[in-house]
């Protein structure tokens, strides 16, 4: 009798532990599938908002929207007064801050000239909006050199811009904003095709947005990819 009653206390005890864990199980399941959820949708309104801000950026040059320089201390860039831009207005992306920058280009070389981010010179150019991203996983930058932490498009006109961006095999220029996962995990982006050059050298603005899920494998499998920290991007 009592071989009996401990027999029966021990499988209801192992029962428990098996629905406890499915719990665990089940919930850890959901808990992804939301946390995937919520970074997609965050990738999606950040690309989002980045293309009605390369829009708006596009219009001001486009509509020759006179600028006001006056404001600025800088005695060579005040003097310009309220005039259009010389070197139009453009888009600056820091991957590292997590940051783009609407500004309006005096054509003037600061400090910054010579640099990667010559099309932009915080000390001589004008901020018109500056942009964080909300979410420190996100990462903005150039599709087609992923490595590279700073890169500025400037719309000179309707189809001349000036850029050290890179475009792909076929003359496009992309910016992506990415949330990578991990090696063999599930991650996303948001791409935003800004033009293609065409034969003439000119840029052609053609403004399109489209998002994708990709996999990047691991690179060093046998030890977890301890050595290569940089994820490489997939062609989509």
């Amino acid at each position: 009798m009592l071989k009996k009653i401990f027999s029966n206390q021990a499988g209801l005890t192992f029962i428990e532990l098996m629905m406890a864990i499915a719990i665990i199980v089940l919930i850890s399941i959901i808990s992804v599938v939301y946390i995937k959820g919520d970074i997609m949708d965050e990738v999606d309104m950040a690309t989002d908002q980045l293309a009605a801000d390369i829009r708006y950026t596009r219009n001001l040059a486009t509509s020759n929207t006179i600028h006001h320089f006056s404001a600025t201390t800088t005695a060579d860039v005040r003097d310009l007064g309220d005039i259009y831009p010389p070197g139009g207005y453009g888009i600056y992306t820091n991957r590292t801050a997590g940051t783009y920058t609407i500004f309006a280009d005096s054509g003037i070389d600061g400090t910054d000239a010579g640099t990667s981010a010559e099309g932009y010179d915080g000390d001589k150019d004008m901020v018109i909006k500056i942009v964080a991203l909300d979410n420190n996983l996100l990462e903005l930058g150039d599709l087609n050199y992923p490595s590279a932490t700073k890169r500025y498009f400037t719309f000179k006109s309707e189809n001349e811009v000036d850029t050290d961006m890179h475009e792909d095999a076929h003359g496009l220029y992309e910016l992506e904003i990415d949330y990578f996962a991990g090696y063999d995990e599930q991650s996303y982006r948001g791409i935003l095709r800004l033009g293609e050059e065409g034969e003439d050298g000119k840029v052609w603005v053609s403004l399109g947005k489209s998002t994708a899920g990709y996999t990047t494998p691991d690179p060093n499998p046998d030890d977890g990819g301890k050595e290569d920290p940089v994820h490489i991007q997939l062609p989509i």
